[in-house]
């Protein structure tokens, strides 16, 4: 955990302050986060590191650019991570990118709150915070390699991304993965609030037993008080679900949130989240978030400390 921890300060010394990221070159992009946190609860107490980030230069050599993915993992002793490095063509409001590419699940439709406020769960939970294929590239330990294409285009206020990946390790047939995810932002509903609809379908298809991930919600802002809904179903284990949350800021820099999932996967369970964060500095912020089913068996609580950029 150490060398996570040092290995995440170098990369937060070179981003010191949402001024910095401001003052980037033009045409370079990045956005992320990176995490250490301490779940404990019934007989355990676990640490772990997070990092999620994305690095972009849309306009290196006249429209073609490149970006930079990174997800990593550090629990149990270990290390995991996934690069995503691909080449981009830009023209007018749309992308293409090529090379190992992100599912158009992963990043930039569906909302990027953590599932429940803990990045952990939102891993082990896959399919409803988001694309299926990150999970399996991040946790299954196979060692796949990822060759995808994505496209990604705007009309308006409407956002759509689409993409294809082909995961591959040696002696496995391939899988072949398709993703689309949509955003459409509601403008001009009130002055003092916003409304987003978003939806994200994934096929991960298995030689033999393909698998659909699907979800459909909405997601807004009304001054100081946000909200959002979701209803989606997975092949996978845990069947359809309904996802509820809100947010209030309290101050510019705290903020409270209370979150519900139902999970229709054959216990019927429901598992609720409180949580609370505080900006400490310039993206550095403090979350604890409080975890627990409807029967009280499984109560988390989890603290921890990350850099936003």
């Amino acid at each position: 955990m150490q060398k996570f921890i040092a290995s995440a300060l170098v990369i937060a010394g070179t981003v010191p302050s949402a001024n910095f990221a401001q003052s980037l070159p033009a045409g370079f992009e990045m956005s992320g986060y990176i995490e250490y946190s301490d779940l404990n609860g019934d007989g355990f107490d676990e640490s772990f590191g997070r990092m999620d980030a994305d690095f972009a230069h849309h306009n290196l050599i006249g429209n073609f650019g490149v970006s930079l993915g990174i997800d990593a993992l550090h629990v149990d002793g270990s290390t995991r991570s996934e690069l995503y490095p691909a080449i981009t063509y830009s023209f007018g409001d749309h992308m293409i990118s090529a090379g190992m590419t992100r599912s158009a699940l992963d990043n930039g439709y569906l909302p990027d709150r953590p599932l429940l406020g803990s990045t952990l769960f939102d891993l082990q939970l896959p399919g409803i915070g988001g694309s299926y294929m990150k999970q399996v590239l991040l946790l299954s330990g196979a060692g796949a390699d990822n060759t995808g294409v994505r496209w990604d285009g705007a009309f308006g206020n409407t956002k759509i991304g689409v993409s294809y990946n082909s995961l591959s390790a040696s002696g496995s047939p391939s899988i072949d993965v398709f993703g689309v995810a949509v955003r459409h932002s509601m403008s001009g509903l009130s002055s003092a609030g916003d409304l987003d609809v978003f939806a994200g379908f994934e096929r991960v298809d298995t030689p033999g037993s393909p698998s659909d991930v699907w979800t459909i919600g909405v997601e807004g802002q009304i001054n100081k008080f946000g909200y959002g809904v979701s209803f989606g179903d997975t092949d996978f284990f845990t069947g359809n679900h309904v996802r509820g949350w809100v947010n209030y800021d309290i101050t510019d820099r705290l903020e409270v949130s209370a979150e519900v999932l139902s999970l229709n996967d054959g216990s019927g369970s429901t598992v609720y989240s409180l949580g609370a964060s505080y900006e400490i500095w310039n993206g550095f912020v403090a979350e604890a978030n409080y975890i627990d089913d409807d029967d009280g068996s499984t109560s988390t609580t989890e603290i921890s400390v990350r850099y936003e950029f």
